[in-house]
């Protein structure tokens, strides 16, 4: 099964099974990028309208959908994982992921339900004018993509911001945030600025740029034969690492002494061999430039999300541990730092100035961030 770790509960390590895993949800019927530039040509350039008699009550929101169930509440629902309701619709408990920011909640009092174009903002576009029964339509829309669970201080952040002043601080969802608004302002008849056009034209551009430049590639590694379904190893009377007469290493599951095979340890030549290949490898390397790098990582990132199931089993085998713990210890903890480092690493090694004093005003401080060699370390990690 491929399904996108996102989120921490601690209360799954009480659980004898993997935890469900965190999906990123989407609203509906979000267009592809040619419809999305088909549509935002169809879209009428016009200076925004006045606020005048603006009113959030004007666009009657959260109706009844089904039972006690409301549009917010359905929302929380189908954006969330594992999320369990009370009599009363509301959520009790779940997860949620919001694309907007990257950051994961466990309560729905942490998060809001976004109108993708602000209710403001259609009211200055084209909504003055319209029926209350079409803007409690368009507030209440859960057909095209006009509604989202995201961080509720970054839904506040944005209030009734275009895309020409605001934007997701995950920058890889700055496209899909274009198609999501192009797609209700066209549904809806609704009119952009020569700003808001702009705004919305660099976004979907930035599909172009990951697409060529910081797209993943798709690589495979052979599953091993120990790691298949099915598949049941001698067992070990007297497990251990050492075999009479060889040098070779022994590795077996310390959870059930179950034989896996042998290796032969590194010797003295062969580890300065790998430090010679890796430190040439560096000087490459140091010459990449930041999309370079970010297209690695995703690469990375998409064969671990791809394989997690078999990447979890094969640490189950190696370590012994169980499902639960090869889940958040080894695929949770990996992907986040790989996450982190695609949207925050170029910011982070950017050259930084420092404040100087009064005696010192003349001179100018500044750390520049530089790679210059191979960090190695030889780590013995023995279960017992």
């Amino acid at each position: 099964m491929k399904s996108t770790i996102f989120a921490f509960l601690s209360l799954v390590a009480l659980s004898s099974t993997a935890p469900a895993l965190l999906v990123a949800r989407a609203p509906p019927n979000i267009p592809s990028y040619s419809e999305a530039q088909s549509q935002l040509g169809g879209l009428r350039v016009a200076a925004q309208g006045s606020s005048t008699g603006y009113s959030r009550d004007l666009f009657p929101h959260w109706n009844t959908v089904s039972g006690a169930c409301n549009t917010r509440e359905t929302v929380l629902k189908r954006d969330g994982t594992s999320v369990v309701t009370d009599s009363a619709c509301a959520a009790t408990s779940g997860r949620w992921y919001s694309p907007y920011d990257g950051a994961t909640w466990s309560l729905a009092s942490d998060v809001d339900i976004d109108h993708i174009v602000p209710l403001s903002n259609a009211w200055k576009s084209g909504a003055a004018s319209w029926t209350t029964s079409r803007r409690e339509t368009f507030a209440n829309d859960l057909t095209n993509p006009q509604l989202i669970a995201v961080t509720d201080n970054v839904n506040q952040a944005k209030g009734d911001q275009g895309p020409d002043t605001w934007k997701p601080s995950v920058t890889s969802y700055h496209c899909t945030y274009a198609k999501m608004w192009i797609k209700v302002k066209s549904v809806y008849t609704l009119t952009v600025t020569s700003a808001e056009k702009s705004a919305l034209t660099s976004m979907l551009n930035s599909y172009l740029v990951y697409q060529h430049e910081e797209a993943p590639v798709d690589y495979t590694v052979p599953l091993p034969d120990q790691a298949k379904p099915g598949w049941t190893g001698k067992v070990l009377e007297e497990p251990s690492i050492k075999i009479a007469g060889s040098s070779a290493i022994q590795c077996y599951n310390p959870a059930t002494g179950q034989l896996l095979g042998y290796v032969n340890p590194a010797t003295p030549d062969g580890i300065d061999r790998a430090v010679v290949k890796a430190a040439e490898a560096q000087k490459v390397w140091s010459k990449t430039t930041f999309k370079q790098r970010r297209k690695v990582l995703r690469t990375i990132l998409k064969f671990i999300l791809d394989n997690q199931e078999d990447i979890a089993t094969v640490a189950c085998l190696d370590s012994g541990k169980t499902k639960v713990d090869a889940m958040l210890g080894e695929i949770l903890v990996t992907i986040e730092k790989l996450k982190w480092t695609i949207q925050h690493g170029e910011k982070a090694l950017r050259p930084e100035r420092r404040p100087t004093n009064f005696l010192m005003m003349y001179k100018h401080n500044e750390v520049r961030w530089e790679p210059l060699g191979v960090l190695a370390a030889c780590v013995s990690w023995k279960y017992e």
